[in-house]
C-alpha cells in the first residue's frame, strides 16, 4: 500500500486510532528483533 498511496498517507493511516496498537506492536517487535540480532 505504501507504493500505491505514498509514504505519508500510509503513515497517517498506520497511526490512526483504530490501528495504533497494531502499529506499536509491529514497531516494538522490529526493534526487539534488531536488538536480538545485533546486540
Amino acid at each position: 500500500t505504501c507504493f500505491l498511496m505514498g509514504p505519508f498517507n500510509q503513515l497517517k493511516k498506520m497511526f490512526a486510532s483504530t490501528r495504533i496498537i497494531a502499529t506499536l506492536i509491529v514497531i516494538v517487535s522490529f526493534a526487539l528483533t534488531l536488538y536480538a540480532a545485533i546486540g
